[in-house]
């Protein structure tokens, strides 16, 4: 895996400044005033149909569930609901280390937006390990456009397995996770007149179930973030997203991870009529096993899909996932299913 090298995190507060931070905002949120504190609005001009609800695929991430992206306007007033869920496949073949597994992840959010400027999301999610479901499709991708196997068919389809040195387990449900999470949301920009909108989110994570072999049993993790949505021509949005993550869950199966972790998300979305919107977003996620080679570099996803208006009201959205730049610290392939409903 070439030479390993130490990576440092980019960030080195201490674990008490991300807890007053979210704190912080929590009391903004509720105290600041509303409609009187900048021109309101009725409809987000700049956040148009929204975006995708995907959280990092990575293999490296794969044992730590990462924090929602919460771009400014995902919240609208009032109270709805996100039904989501995502299928990954996961293959790395290095010398020190063998990942070949999928996981599902599964989640269930209740969002409620006081105004256009305040929203709280409630959020249970879970993810569940098991065999290659994909393994056949992918491999029959590759074939197709003459890429390599990187000896996926030197194993049988379907595989469960995880290898280190010193360390093999076909039993991949100890890494079940599940975890209730908070998160709150203030708009402070409007975006009017050409500019963008621009809020701040912050959030905590409650695990009810960790990993076996974790070093903490109910891990609980704290995340901040800024958003800016800009709507770029009449059927043209898009969104940038940057958060920093302190986890508190530091090794599973003697990996060891590191604690504080940054992150960005790029999107734009393409609304060709009332019904039918294309995305594209692009994930990049700091490196967070340390001293394990190309497992200490960033990962980069892709993801690329549909969101679809029912007549109900209600939006389906649709998307595959895809590594790009390190593909060992990416999925190998990915598929996401969401619907969005106001109650």
């Amino acid at each position: 895996m070439g030479n390993r090298t130490r990576q440092t995190s980019l960030l080195h507060f201490p674990g008490n400044w991300m807890k007053l931070a979210f704190s912080s905002l929590i009391f903004l949120a509720c105290f600041l005033p509303g409609p009187g504190f900048s021109h309101d609005f009725v409809d987000n001009e700049n956040y148009g149909p929204g975006f995708l609800h995907i959280r990092s695929q990575a293999p490296a991430y794969s044992f730590r569930m990462t924090m929602p992206h919460l771009l400014p306007g995902a919240i609208p007033p009032g109270a709805a609901y996100v039904f989501g869920s995502t299928l990954s496949n996961v293959w790395v073949n290095d010398d020190d280390i063998v990942m070949d597994y999928e996981m599902m992840d599964s989640s269930l959010a209740l969002t409620y937006g006081v105004d256009n400027r305040l929203g709280f999301a409630l959020i249970y999610d879970q993810r569940e390990y098991f065999g290659g479901v994909l393994d056949g499709l992918i491999q029959g991708i590759h074939d197709l456009f003459g890429i390599g196997q990187s000896g996926r068919t030197d194993v049988p389809l379907g595989r469960t397995y995880f290898e280190r040195i010193g360390f093999t387990t076909e039993d991949l449900a100890a890494l079940d996770n599940k975890a209730v999470s908070l998160l709150v949301q203030y708009v402070f920009i409007f975006g009017e007149g050409g500019r963008p909108t621009v809020g701040v989110s912050g959030g905590v994570r409650y695990g009810l179930e960790a990993p076996t072999g974790g070093d903490v049993q109910h891990p609980v993790d704290y995340n901040i973030s800024l958003g800016v949505a800009k709507r770029l021509a009449q059927n043209w949005y898009s969104c940038l997203h940057v958060g920093a993550t302190r986890f508190e869950q530091e090794q599973v199966l003697g990996l060891e991870f590191e604690t504080d972790v940054l992150s960005w998300m790029l999107a734009l979305a393409w609304e060709l009529n009332d019904r039918y919107t294309l995305l594209m977003q692009w994930f990049n996620n700091q490196g967070v096993i340390k001293d394990f080679g190309q497992f200490g570099n960033p990962s980069n996803e892709l993801d690329l899909g549909v969101k679809i208006h029912t007549k109900g009201g209600g939006m389906w959205e649709f998307a595959i996932i895809e590594n790009v730049i390190n593909y060992d610290n990416g999925p190998d392939l990915g598929l996401h299913l969401a619907y969005v409903h106001g109650l």
